[in-house]
């Protein structure tokens, strides 16, 4: 499945319309599809920063995969 990968920061406001924080995204998104509005969406939150974040998507739920043994020896 081809896709296309996207990586963004989302600003948090305060009722001052200030920026209190941001927060970090990456959408993968399948090439080729007529009407975006069709498809499925999964939102996945995660602690982060650093290690967590790469496993939740390198181990479970990006489009690829680490490939791991049975008790989770690389």
């Amino acid at each position: 499945i081809k896709y296309t990968a996207t990586t963004g920061v989302l600003p948090v406001l305060d009722d001052d319309a200030k920026v209190k924080a941001r927060l970090f995204f990456i959408a993968y998104t399948r090439d080729g599809v007529s009407d975006a509005s069709t498809r499925p969406i999964t939102f996945a939150f995660n602690g982060g920063p650093g290690s967590s974040s790469v496993w939740l998507h390198m181990g479970a739920l990006g489009p690829r995969r680490v490939k791991m043994g049975d008790e989770g020896q690389m």
